[in-house]
């Protein structure tokens, strides 16, 4: 059947240095954000890490994350279910070549891609399509940088599924789930 493709979970591995720990209790965060090579990375932190406590991390450390990689309301978490701080010797090279962190990233405008949900456009596939865009946006990690919107009715029914890919507002009709990789490129 085809909804159980779209529900596997896949798992990762990251390390990095540790930039801010959120949650109300200083001693029983519910995430943190972690910088590595390839980006800034927002981990929510499993129940039973938040037992355990994360009081005797600072800011600057390096450590080692696993998890898993879950969906959630039309996007993917990162959800982690291990966490180590590793010496500054086994910690990867982290040059920052004299720039910026602020650099790095190109834009601070996120992207939105707007499906059409009702119940004309969903006949015609309109939740396929929406599972495959969420798959390849948490496949390429891009769950902080664009999301998904369910709308109302766009108009051009008989043409349905109907999306907008912002920003740029690019209207696609009759998209099918295997169109989600172009749409996502769009972004």
């Amino acid at each position: 059947m085809e909804r159980s493709q779209f529900t596997d979970i896949s798992s990762f591995t990251v390390q990095g240095r540790l930039l801010r720990l959120y949650g109300k209790q200083k001693k029983k965060p519910k995430a943190l954000r972690v910088e590595t090579k390839q980006g800034k990375y927002y981990i929510h932190l499993s129940k039973k890490l938040r037992k355990q406590g994360c009081s005797g991390l600072k800011k600057g450390e390096w450590v080692w994350i696993t998890g898993s990689l879950e969906p959630k309301g039309g996007r993917c978490i990162l959800k982690a279910t291990e966490l180590r701080v590793i010496a500054p010797e086994i910690a990867p090279s982290h040059s920052t070549n004299g720039a910026p962190e602020n650099s790095s990233s190109p834009s601070t405008q996120s992207g939105k891609v707007l499906i059409c949900l009702k119940s004309s456009c969903v006949k015609r596939g309109a939740k396929g399509v929406e599972k495959a865009v969420e798959t390849v946006i948490c496949d390429r990690n891009l769950t902080e940088d664009i999301t998904i919107k369910p709308t109302g009715c766009m108009g051009h029914c008989k043409k349905g599924p109907n999306v907008v890919v912002m920003p740029g507002k690019q209207r696609y009709q009759k998209v099918k789930p295997s169109d989600a990789p172009r749409l996502i490129s769009q972004a």
